[in-house]
């Protein structure tokens, strides 16, 4: 039977979801593992207020992402982030604040809700629960993104859509990509659900199931110890999703559950459970994972081969070099540190089997310009490596170069 075509892109989302969630985010930790930092130190967890929004996530679910923007903003991690912000002015402040409804400072919290596919060949509904600091106008909210907004009801809950061709990145939330339409659900005054029309009515249709495999991960997610939660039911996934991976990275999409929480202080505890049925599914996914980073380890070997040469330059190539090779040629020493630090971790990566279940508890240090500069470039040009190595910087500077 022929896969439907927004199956096969779901099923990549999914599986690059999981594959993420299992590897990425013990990998996270990798540089900070080999410079000798104890991953496993259980930490302290967070003391946040509960948040009772979880409450509308069903436990069977296809999945959920719960981020405490506010609060995670207030971490000593983040402090040279919130001095960037700060830097830009009370000012500036206040007329971001005054240009959007919600304010963007009122925003505290925001769930992703994914769920369960009608059939395999229909996309996933999914909504997004904004809690604010502040009652929201109404008003000038549907004035603002939903104009000429027109009210529907589902059983005895309200909702106004427009169908203005109006998109959600111009509502509270940006997310990739647009809809027809646009839909909102007040739940409270402090509590608006987003999503187009069909998904907002799915979401209200739908029975808030307490008991299910997401609700170890809900529960944890509302009771404030955790600053993200993310949960993947990965036995709802479509199997579409398989044909997004390599054939032997399948075993991971085995699993029941894959959940990712994160508690962030001086310092960011991520910790990565993926629970399956039974310990031979669990021990071909710890192979998988063995796999990926045997396969990982020798693309890292290929950049650090790349980024090599842009430091010293090619075999043969003239002395001493043009001064247009420069801005290369520090790049590559840049990115060659994070590569070296990452291709040693993945030769033992730090993944865990007991019994059924494959987990990871790493920690990183705090976040600063540098951190986030430095990850942010080696992410990029290793994709753009991928590509064609020889125009992996004419790629690189076609994207930065400002526009006439």
């Amino acid at each position: 039977m022929r896969v439907p075509q927004g199956s096969r892109r779901g099923g990549k989302v999914v599986a690059g979801l999981l594959v993420g969630l299992l590897v990425g985010g013990a990998g996270v930790g990798g540089y900070a593992l080999y410079k000798g930092r104890d991953a496993n130190r259980p930490g302290a967890d967070a003391a946040l207020e509960p948040a009772d929004e979880l409450a509308m996530v069903p436990a069977d679910a296809l999945g959920f992402v719960h981020v405490r923007a506010a609060d995670l903003l207030k971490t000593d991690a983040l402090a040279e982030i919130r001095r960037m912000i700060e830097a830009a002015g009370p000012d500036a402040l206040k007329n971001l604040d005054d240009a959007f409804i919600p304010a963007p400072s009122a925003v505290r919290r925001l769930t992703v809700v994914v769920y369960k596919p009608a059939t395999p060949a229909d996309p996933p509904a999914v909504v997004v629960l904004v809690a604010l600091a502040a009652p929201v106008d109404r008003e000038k909210f549907q004035k603002a993104n939903l104009p000429n907004a027109t009210q529907g009801t589902v059983g005895d809950k309200e909702y106004w859509y427009s169908s203005n061709k109006t998109t959600i990145e111009d509502a509270v939330v940006v997310l990739p990509g647009k809809f027809p339409d646009a839909a909102v659900h007040y739940a409270t005054d402090r509590l608006i659900v987003v999503g187009t029309v069909a998904d907002v009515k799915a979401h209200l249709a739908a029975a808030a199931k307490a008991d299910g495999p997401l609700a170890p991960a809900i529960k944890r997610a509302a009771d404030g110890s955790r600053h993200a939660v993310a949960a993947l039911n990965v036995v709802h996934v479509p199997k579409a999703a398989r044909k997004a991976l390599p054939s032997e990275f399948g075993p991971l999409l085995d699993a029941d559950v894959v959940t990712l929480d994160l508690v962030v202080g001086k310092e960011a505890r991520a910790d990565v459970k993926a629970t399956y049925k039974d310990v031979t599914t669990a021990e071909a996914a710890e192979r998988a994972v063995t796999k990926m980073a045997e396969n990982g380890k020798k693309a890292a070997w290929d950049v650090q081969v790349k980024f090599g040469e842009l430091v010293k330059g090619k075999v043969g190539e003239a002395r001493p070099r043009p001064n247009d090779k420069l801005p290369e040629a520090v790049i590559g020493m840049l990115a060659l540190g994070p590569v070296n630090d990452l291709e040693r971790w993945l030769s033992n990566p730090n993944v865990k089997r007991d019994g059924a279940e494959l987990a990871a508890s790493v920690t990183v240090p705090g976040f600063t310009n540098a951190s986030l500069l430095a990850a942010g470039m080696t992410v990029g040009l290793i994709g753009e490596a991928d590509r064609k190595p020889d125009t992996t910087f004419r790629h690189v500077g076609n994207r930065l170069a400002p526009r006439p």
